[in-house]
């Protein structure tokens, strides 16, 4: 039996790729997926009090193209349709993007590391009244992504407005280019905006539609998701009789997720060296507010479920991994791992000492662990068992001067499997059996020209201070 999937109806339900937006602290990040969205992804009172993005942020946006024009338009993900207000004629929604907004205070990095883990491609912020170039965490947050697959990278120069000349401008995009040379962003456009004036934002839409490839969906592999956020949607005081599940938030990596289904969390429970993976079944499914009956690979997605909500509260299951039933990756307590030092002109290079202390991002899991090095190999005794697939990249952190470096890249050739792994019930029961195959319809064209910008075009459209 087979069951067709319309790309037309998955990119009507939810996001397909995921764009994270990165940069140092106070270059516009937020601001930018605020004016892509219309959704502010600063939700917690410590955000807003001090203006700062602390966990990751996510919000929607679909892209529509006229049929007459072919002009690019862009609007928030709960729109069900776009009419051009220049012709009246209805727009074709063509692409359905999540933005994965990154932290850009150092002391959040792991945060942003474990964020890269879903980005397809990455925008790049850069203000363009900074003296200096790159700020900090601009360099690290490039650092990051140069040893990630993500090769799709927009630089963007925000805060034009800020500016009283078209030569400032030019100026601190000459020393961009210095900063970005040799880099894996060498080569990408630059494209000048105000993202709190809304200045040029028409380009960035046209960029995520004419640049942005949709990546393959493999429906027809078992769902792996890591789980990037967990918690509790009941209220306090709310009548047990009325309580909701507990939700996961995520991206799948492949597969097709179904109300219904069953899923396995691991490791789940740890406690007295004993590891019992959580068995639920998915209750509903969200893209934002907006219930879909199933979800594939690509955009940020929760899932309700049957879990008693204790065990989902304050991202407790955050950095697991989720699957259908008997289908998930071992659980390893030690990792062997090949690797490569981050090129950083700022730390000296020093040699690990024999069981130092480091931090590791596998996945969206961040955990401590102690590590002994030989040449480029290393085994990494992990102080809390994971679930992850063998040939998975990981960052190491290291403690330079009392703060947490990004010093290491690696990928994982071998493990310690963790073998005491109990189930507090009969997993044979909700086991993985597959009884249909899914066929994709890709029933939108395919893009047919590149995307075409000029920086001196662009900048002379805008209006400067004098």
């Amino acid at each position: 039996m087979s069951i067709t999937l319309n790309y037309s109806d998955i990119i009507k339900n939810q996001a397909t790729i995921n764009i994270g937006c990165i940069g140092h602290v106070s270059e516009g990040k937020s601001t930018l997926v605020k004016a892509l969205t219309g959704v502010a992804t600063q939700r917690y009172k410590s955000e807003q009090k001090r203006n700062i993005t602390i966990k990751l942020g996510y919000a929607n946006c679909k892209i529509w193209k006229c049929p007459q024009t072919n002009t690019i338009f862009y609007t928030s993900s709960d729109k069900d349709e776009y009419i051009n207000p220049k012709n009246n004629i209805k727009a074709e929604l063509v692409k359905h993007i999540s933005f994965v907004d990154c932290p850009g205070h150092d002391s959040f990095m792991s945060t942003m590391i474990s964020g890269t883990n879903v980005m397809d491609a990455a925008f790049l912020l850069i203000a363009a009244d900074n003296k200096i170039i790159p700020q900090a965490q601009t360099y690290e947050h490039l650092l990051a992504i140069s040893y990630t697959d993500i090769n799709n990278i927009l630089v963007v120069q925000n805060k034009l407005d800020l500016l009283k000349s078209k030569k400032t401008a030019i100026n601190n995009k000459l020393k961009i280019d210095d900063f970005l040379e040799g880099s894996k962003a060498e080569k990408s456009p630059i494209i000048p905006i105000s993202a709190q004036l809304k200045l040029n934002i028409d380009k960035i839409a046209e960029f995520m539609y004419q640049s942005i490839p949709q990546k393959p969906l493999e429906l027809n592999k078992p769902v792996l998701m890591s789980i990037v956020r967990s918690f509790n949607s009941n209220k306090a005081y709310k009548s047990y009789k009325t309580l909701s599940g507990g939700i996961l938030g995520g991206s799948i990596n492949c597969g097709v997720l179904n109300v219904n289904d069953f899923i396995e969390i691991r490791p789940g429970i740890i406690e007295n060296g004993i590891c019992t993976p959580l068995i639920t079944q998915v209750r509903s499914i969200f893209s934002e507010k907006k219930s879909i009956p199933y979800a594939v690979s690509g955009g940020l997605i929760g899932i309700g479920t049957t879990l008693d909500p204790f065990f989902t509260a304050s991202d407790r299951l955050k950095g697991q991994v989720i699957g259908h039933v008997g289908t998930l990756p071992p659980i390893y307590s030690e990792l062997f791992v090949k690797l490569k030092r981050f090129k950083r002109y700022d730390i000296e290079k020093k040699k690990y000492l024999k069981n130092e202390s480091v931090q590791v991002c596998i996945n969206n899991n961040t955990v401590n662990g102690s590590i002994i090095v030989k040449k480029d190999k290393g085994k990494i005794l992990l102080n809390l068992p994971v679930c992850c697939e063998l040939n998975t990249k990981i960052t190491i952190f290291r403690y330079i001067n009392g703060i947490q470096k990004l010093y290491s890249t690696g990928t994982i050739v071998n493990g310690t499997q963790f073998n005491s792994i109990k189930y507090n019930l009969d997993i044979s029961k909700y086991k993985y059996n597959p009884s249909h195959k899914y066929v994709l319809n890709l029933d939108k064209k395919s893009i047919d020209n590149l995307f075409d910008f000029d920086y001196e075009t662009q900048i002379n459209s805008f209006s400067f201070q004098k």
